[in-house]
């Protein structure tokens, strides 16, 4: 048996979901979600090949919630500026 490699697109999701927290929001996250989700078919198509299957999980959750803090800070920038009485 031979041993497990990291899939490196989790690893890619990962990493790209982690950043997305602290710069460039949803232009990190989306791909993040994407890619992610493309390893996590990867790795459950050949689950004796890869190892990391936490990171593309991992990579999908944060890519979704920066992209929805990112939602809910427009909607409330939105509300703060537009929603004022001139």
């Amino acid at each position: 048996m031979s041993e497990k490699i990291n899939n490196k697109n989790a690893s890619l999701a990962f990493w790209g979901g982690l950043i997305s927290f602290f710069c460039l929001g949803p232009l990190l996250g989306i791909p993040a979600i994407i890619v992610g989700n493309k390893a996590k078919r990867e790795i459950s198509e050949a689950p004796d090949t890869f190892k990391n299957a936490s990171q593309a999980n991992l990579g999908v959750i944060f890519g979704w919630i920066t992209t929805i803090l990112f939602i809910i800070a427009w909607v409330i920038a939105g509300i703060t500026f537009l929603g004022r009485p001139s």
